[in-house]
């Protein structure tokens, strides 16, 4: 069995927790589901494949907080450009994250 650890995003609440723990609990093989609120992470437990736990997570209206970017090598190669294109993917990400909470009790409701 194994164990895959999650870093996610936009979960601010029990309803939000619930909701995760429905999504990949839909998974094939995904046998144990902890939501760690404060920390932000989710521990699975059992054989599901991490792709699937992450489009179980990005269906459920959550996502898995992406890797840092690199710093780019050099300026001149249209870094600018690029980060200002993630920045804003980053801020629909995080709108479309926080309007699919329900949870009355929600801090972002």
């Amino acid at each position: 069995m194994r164990t895959h650890h999650l870093p996610i995003q936009g979960a601010t609440c029990q309803g939000c927790a619930n909701k995760i723990r429905t999504a990949l609990g839909a998974v094939p093989g995904a046998d144990e589901i902890q939501v760690d609120l404060d920390e932000q992470t989710v521990t699975v437990r059992g054989d599901a494949r991490p792709e699937a736990l992450t489009r179980a997570l990005a269906e459920s209206g959550y996502g898995v907080k992406p890797a840092p970017e690199p710093e780019p090598e050099s300026e001149s190669e249209g870094s600018d450009s690029a980060r200002s294109g993630g920045d804003k993917r980053s801020r629909k990400l995080i709108a479309h994250l926080y309007a699919n909470c329900n949870n009355q009790k929600c801090q972002y409701y």
